[in-house]
């Protein structure tokens, strides 16, 4: 190995992990100063809280995994009776199956969600008051009360 090649060698690798390292910090680093900030200026940091998990991640993988293996099950069957080149019916039926799979789990999880949407509209026609409210909520309730506004009344 020439000198060349072996500098040529730490050079790349220096810059991948000084690329990765800057990345990382500035990464943290604009994480907490928006945390700093949403603090300062007295907001809540619900944005910061995680969305709502994909439940049903397992029936996707399944699906999907499904579907590829019968593609390729497909594809080989194919390739046996028509005398396909070797990868040209595995691979399509592979895509083929695994969108038709990734299709089924899009019916599948949107029915899923309807369902969900409509036990949360039940549970959220419950009128339940926070156990506390922002400073600002209070003062705009000052307000109303002070100028007249019934809101439970539905006068706005």
């Amino acid at each position: 190995m020439h000198v060349f090649e072996m500098v040529a060698i730490i050079v790349i690798v220096t810059s991948f992990f000084s690329t990765i390292s800057f990345l990382a910090k500035t990464y943290f680093s604009t994480r907490h100063k928006e945390r700093m900030a949403l603090i300062e200026s007295g907001r809540d940091m619900t944005v910061f809280k995680p969305k709502k998990r994909q439940t049903n991640r397992a029936l996707k993988f399944g699906l999907m995994f499904f579907g590829i293996g019968a593609g390729i099950l497909t594809g080989s069957i194919i390739e046996a009776i028509f005398g396909l080149e070797e990868p040209l019916g595995i691979f399509s039926m592979m895509f083929i199956f695994g969108g038709v799979a990734l299709v089924l789990y899009y019916i599948i999880a949107a029915k899923l969600s309807f369902e969900n949407e409509e036990e949360e509209e039940i549970i959220l026609d419950k009128k339940v008051d926070p156990p506390f409210e922002t400073e600002l909520r209070m003062e705009e309730r000052k307000f109303d009360e002070e100028e007249g506004f019934d809101l439970t009344q539905g006068q706005y």
